[in-house]
C-alpha cells in the first residue's frame, strides 16, 4: 500500500471525529495531492507561460552576434539586455512545411502542438502542450489555466484540448479580474489555497497525535509516518517566502492596446502569486491577417501584416512550386525600419512581463526563476513565411535547470519544435513525456537548453 493510499484510509477514520469544519471539506483533495507529491514540493511551485506574438520578426536584426555566453543583443532584442542572464535566445528550431496549407495558419497550429492540421479545411490533430500540462497538474490549484488574449481581432488555432477542439481565450481583462480575483482582498495575504492547506494540516496533525495514544504500538509507526509527511508539507509551504496574494491593479485596459496587453500580464502574475494556477497563455494579435496598424510607433501607411509581405530589396525569396528564385520588387528600405519598430515594441512588452515576474522575491530567487516563459511565433521569417529557424525566446526557469544567459544556436541540427515542447513538459514535472506531437519522434528534450 502506498503512502498516499494509507493516508486516505487514515484520513477517513480521523475525520469521523475531526474538528475540521465542513467548509474546508471541498479542499481535502489538496491534501491528497500534497501527500502524493511531497517529494517534489520542497520549494516554490514551477509554472509555465506560453507567450505569442504574430508575424514572426526581421531575423537579421533579431539574431545575436558573438559567442554563446558573450552574445550581443541586436536592435530588436535590446530591451532584454537587463535580463540577459535570465533568457535563452533560441535560433534554429524549425517546424514542418505543408504543401497544401497556408503559412500563418499552418505554423500557428504547429507551434504549441508539434502536429499538422487535419486537412486544408480543418485545424489541428492533437492537443496543445498547455492543455496536456494543465490536465496533469490541475489537482494542485483552483484553476486549470488562464488563457488570455490581447490586441485586435480574435484568436483561433493556437491552443487546443483535442482535435479541432479550440480553447477560446478570454479577451476582457476586467471580466478576468472579477472572475478570478472576486474573493481576493485588496490587501496582501498568503495564497488562499496555502491557508486552507495549513488549516487542514494542523487539524490532521492534531487528530493523528490523539489517535496515536489509542492504538496498538505496531500501528503507531504508521501514524508517525503520516505525521512526518504532514510536517514535510508544512515546511514546504513555509518556504514560499515572499509569495503573497493580492488583487492586481490592472488600471484601465481599454486605454490603449499596450494597457490591455499589460493588464493581461498583471493578471497572470497575480494568479501565480495566489497560486490559483500554474499554467497560462498570453496571445497577442491574430496570426492570420491581423490588420493591426501602429501609427503610435511611427509606422505609417502600412499595417503589420501588409509589411510582412514586403521583403527587403536585397533578398531573394525562396522558390515556390516551380518558380525560380526572385528578388523582391519595389520595396522601400524605410519599411525595414517600420517592421523593426513593431518587433522591438513586442520585445519591450515581453521584457515588461519578465520584469513583473523578476521583481517578486520567491524562495531562493524570484518568481521568474521558478517560471518558464516561452515566446514563440508561427513562422520563421516574416517575409518568406517559411518554417525554418523559428525565432524563440526562453526565459526564466533557472531554478528548474534551464541554462539561461545563453545564445543557443542550433541551426543545421534539424531540431524540430517538438524537442522544445518535450523540454517544456519535462520542466513542469512530466518526466514521462519523451516525445510530443507528430513531426519529430526523436526522444528527449532540446539539447543544450537544460
Amino acid at each position: 500500500m502506498t503512502k498516499s493510499s494509507r493516508w486516505a484510509i487514515s484520513r477517513r477514520q480521523i475525520l469521523k471525529n475531526s474538528g475540521i469544519g465542513l467548509g474546508l471539506m471541498p479542499f481535502l483533495p489538496l491534501l491528497d495531492s500534497d501527500i502524493a507529491n511531497a517529494q517534489a514540493a520542497d520549494g516554490p511551485p514551477r509554472r509555465i507561460v506560453f507567450f505569442y506574438t504574430p508575424q514572426s520578426t526581421f531575423k537579421r536584426l533579431w539574431e545575436p552576434t558573438g559567442g554563446a555566453r558573450t552574445f550581443v543583443l541586436p536592435r530588436i532584442l535590446e530591451p532584454l539586455e537587463t535580463l540577459r542572464n535570465k533568457i535563452v535566445v533560441l535560433n534554429g528550431v524549425s517546424m514542418t512545411a505543408s504543401n497544401v496549407h497556408g503559412g500563418h495558419t499552418e505554423g500557428a497550429c504547429q507551434l504549441w502542438t508539434g502536429s499538422d492540421r487535419a486537412s486544408s479545411s480543418a485545424m489541428n490533430l492533437s492537443p496543445s502542450l498547455d492543455h496536456v500540462i494543465s490536465q496533469r497538474i490541475k489537482s494542485k490549484t483552483a484553476l486549470e489555466y488562464l488563457q488570455l488574449f490581447a490586441g485586435d481581432g480574435r484568436s483561433y488555432g493556437l491552443h487546443w484540448s483535442g482535435p479541432n477542439q479550440q480553447i477560446v481565450p478570454e479577451y476582457d481583462a476586467a471580466n478576468v479580474l472579477r472572475r478570478v480575483f472576486g474573493s481576493v482582498s485588496d490587501g496582501t495575504t498568503p495564497p488562499p489555497t496555502d491557508t486552507v492547506r495549513l488549516s487542514l494540516l494542523a487539524n490532521a496533525s492534531k487528530e493523528l497525535a490523539a489517535l496515536k495514544t489509542k492504538i496498538a504500538k505496531a500501528d503507531q509507526l504508521k501514524i508517525e509516518s503520516h505525521i512526518q509527511s504532514i510536517a514535510d508539507i508544512e515546511a514546504s509551504l513555509q518556504k514560499k517566502a515572499g509569495l503573497v496574494c493580492s488583487k492586481p491593479n490592472i488600471g484601465n485596459p481599454a486605454a490603449s492596446r499596450q494597457a490591455g496587453w499589460q493588464a493581461m500580464m498583471k493578471l497572470v502574475v497575480g494568479a501565480f502569486s495566489c497560486d490559483m494556477t500554474r499554467v497560462a497563455t498570453i496571445t497577442f494579435g491574430q496570426f492570420d491577417n491581423d490588420g493591426m496598424t501602429y501609427p503610435d510607433l511611427g509606422v505609417q501607411s502600412f499595417g503589420h501584416h501588409e509589411l510582412t509581405h514586403m521583403a527587403p530589396s536585397d533578398t531573394l525569396l525562396p522558390k515556390r512550386d516551380n518558380e525560380a528564385d526572385r528578388p523582391a520588387a519595389n520595396f522601400d528600405e524605410s519599411r525595414n525600419g517600420q517592421i523593426t519598430k513593431i518587433n522591438r515594441w513586442y520585445t519591450e512588452q515581453f521584457a515588461y512581463f519578465l520584469k513583473l515576474l523578476n521583481d517578486i522575491p520567491e524562495g531562493e530567487g524570484t518568481m521568474l526563476d521558478n517560471t518558464l516563459v516561452v515566446w514563440g511565433t508561427e513562422v520563421g521569417e516574416y517575409y518568406s513565411h517559411s518554417f525554418d529557424n523559428v525565432p524563440i525566446i526562453v526565459a526564466g526557469g533557472g531554478n528548474g535547470g534551464v541554462k539561461t544567459g545563453q545564445y543557443l544556436d542550433v541551426r543545421g541540427k534539424n531540431y524540430k519544435i517538438n524537442r522544445l515542447l518535450v523540454s517544456m513538459a519535462n520542466y513542469m514535472g512530466l518526466s514521462d513525456v519523451q516525445t510530443f506531437g507528430q513531426f519529430d519522434r526523436s526522444t528527449g528534450g532540446l539539447p543544450g537548453l537544460t
